[in-house]
């Protein structure tokens, strides 16, 4: 089967899966099967896994997308690139330098990127240097106050 690719949007979203929408929306832009899971105890809405799309969307009070995790998963169908590189060939050092050559703010932490005046972060759960592959990537609404 061919992989489908989809390009990820910072403070936007990726493909059909954007922020703002609601939970009922998130579900039917894939017609993939989707775990459930409460992120936290006082979550109304349950956030949704799509292994195959490879996202989970995360809901507030009301059931509108507030934050968007990408990652490459095994079975994954869909392939995602950000400004033209694929995810899961990016470095934080190669993300660095587009943010860098786009005059975009950001940070580097212990977990990876943090753009936040574009609604871009990124996510290593054990980050050693700049030249690791990223793991995820987080979209949110950007913060332009910065």
């Amino acid at each position: 089967m061919s992989k489908n690719y989809v390009e990820i949007e910072p403070g936007v979203g990726a493909g059909p899966v954007k922020i703002g929408m609601h939970r009922d929306s998130i579900q039917e832009a894939y017609r993939y099967v989707y775990s459930s899971f409460f992120k936290t105890d006082q979550s109304k809405f349950r956030s949704d896994h799509c292994g195959l799309a490879g996202f989970i969307a995360h809901y507030d009070s009301e059931g509108i997308t507030k934050h968007i995790e990408i990652f490459n998963g095994e079975n994954q169908q869909i392939e995602y690139e950000i400004y033209g590189v694929q995810a899961k060939l990016l470095t934080v050092r190669k993300l660095s330098e587009i943010l860098e050559f786009k005059n975009i703010r950001f940070e580097i932490s212990v977990y990876g990127v943090e753009a936040r005046s574009i609604g871009l972060s990124t996510f290593n759960h054990d980050l050693q240097s700049k030249d690791d592959i990223i793991e995820s990537f987080g979209i949110y609404s950007p913060l332009r106050d910065l």
